[in-house]
């Protein structure tokens, strides 16, 4: 699928879906409290259907009780099949997460899907080989497994990602097993897995964090039914971008307080300028965005320069890129040279794509310098790397861009947003997106 974008202002009132990052959370989270916990504005994204195959694949009934509200049918019988496939598309939260937990599930797993992520779970998981009884290997581009992970104790180096910390909570949750996970200053501080130890602790399993030891407890606490899922930060601040610059935006379901570290996007763009405003709402917060008194006269924003840490939250560092090429003045984003092999890739090819819509691009050993002006007159056609989180920034640079930019292989965004074009095109002129299967 591709789309061909022609500027457009963005006027949009809109309750967003809830975020993909919790949604998985909690619904793995209901199913391991056995409880029929009612799961409301659950995310609608590959990444969750991805999650939701595990189930599937258990024959564990998803309930909806609405098209985004559902529950997991609980089962206090916890039944071994002889042999299950998962079928994980490209999700890898949904891989590391439930790799261990599914080897308790069926004596064989086999996973398919991309094979690069394919490759990260092999050699992420492949070092409990030895010291557990567990086979793991690529066979015929899937990845086929058996035995099990279950150890007492865990110790995690500076490579080990959030996700495969959170795979081994998950484990011993299932499993109703009490372990010791040791981990160093960058686990302890990484977001994703503060988030996870928070959500399993507020549907009431006993998770204690105490200096560099995290403790899970064979205990389980829970007493509620419903869950409201707040809406996603990570997805709506492309729009959020979007609005600062050129238009307006009502977001609702918001959490002023959110758990969604994506939430500093509100704060980031207030220092470039932004005009910004929360109201208090049923079941959140309702965010209000524009251009401000520019809207009225039909003109577009230009924001202040930003000096931003690629480290502190890298998933909002291709919608910033963005906004700088439209800022004034001169903005660095720093510490290139300390983001991993792949993070690092998918700046480059940001700027890559940038440079071919003239952005004015500097890239050193350590930073990326973005020269910002007001306005681009780009007549092209891009690739995005088939890279949803690029797709969805070029997507907003071209709404703001006063030629044609025509983008293929749009299909990526699905990995975040199955409804990402469709409030694009609510929120602007009937002409300016035209999408072609």
């Amino acid at each position: 699928m591709n789309v061909t974008i022609y500027p457009s202002r963005f006027i949009l009132d809109k309750n967003f879906l809830g975020s993909k990052d919790l949604t998985q959370r909690y619904l793995i989270a209901s199913w391991l409290s056995n409880e029929p916990i009612i799961l409301d504005n659950i995310a609608d994204n590959e990444d969750v259907e991805s999650t939701l195959n595990f189930f599937k694949a258990l024959k564990k009934e998803v309930i909806y009780t609405s098209k985004h509200s559902l529950y997991i049918k609980p089962s206090n019988k916890r039944e071994i099949l002889p042999e299950i496939t998962i079928n994980v598309n490209k999700s890898k939260t949904t891989l590391f997460y439930l790799l261990p937990v599914a080897l308790n599930c069926a004596r064989k797993v086999t996973f398919i899907g991309d094979i690069e992520i394919l490759k990260d779970a092999l050699l992420s998981y492949g070092r409990f080989k030895d010291d557990c009884n567990l086979s793991i290997q690529i066979k015929n581009d899937v990845l086929v497994c058996s035995g099990s992970i279950n150890l007492d104790y865990y110790e995690c180096n500076n490579y080990e990602s959030s996700k495969l910390i959170t795979g081994l909570i998950i484990n011993s949750l299932f499993l109703k097993k009490a372990i010791t996970i040791h981990l160093n200053e960058n686990n302890i501080n990484n977001h994703y897995l503060q988030m996870t130890i928070q959500v399993f602790k507020d549907f009431g399993f006993d998770i204690t964090l105490d200096n560099n030891n995290l403790y899970i407890h064979n205990q389980f606490l829970a007493n509620w039914d419903y869950r409201y899922i707040e809406s996603d930060y990570g997805v709506c601040a492309n729009f959020f971008a979007l609005a600062s610059l050129n238009g307006s935006l009502s977001a609702y379901y918001f959490h002023k307080d959110s758990l969604q570290y994506e939430s500093i996007i509100i704060d980031l763009l207030k220092s470039m300028g932004g005009y910004i405003k929360h109201y208090e709402e049923a079941n959140g917060e309702k965010i209000y965005v524009c251009n401000n008194s520019l809207l009225e006269k039909g003109q577009r924003k230009q924001l202040k320069a930003i000096n931003y840490d690629l480290l502190s939250c890298f998933n909002l560092s291709f919608i910033l890129m963005v906004c700088a090429s439209y800022a004034i003045s001169t903005s660095k984003f720093y510490n290139l040279d300390k983001l991993n092999m792949h993070e690092k890739r998918r700046i480059m090819n940001i700027c890559e794509i940038l440079k071919q819509l003239n952005v004015n691009i500097i890239i050193n050993e350590n930073e990326v310098l973005i020269k910002g002006k007001n306005t681009y007159n780009n007549n092209v056609s891009i690739d995005c790397k088939n890279d949803h989180r690029i797709t969805m920034a070029i997507c907003i640079f071209a709404l703001l861009n006063n030629g044609c930019i025509k983008i293929d292989n749009v299909d990526c965004v699905y990995k975040s947003d199955y409804n990402f074009f469709d409030t694009l095109i609510q929120g602007c002129k009937s002409d300016a997106i035209i999408i072609k299967k």
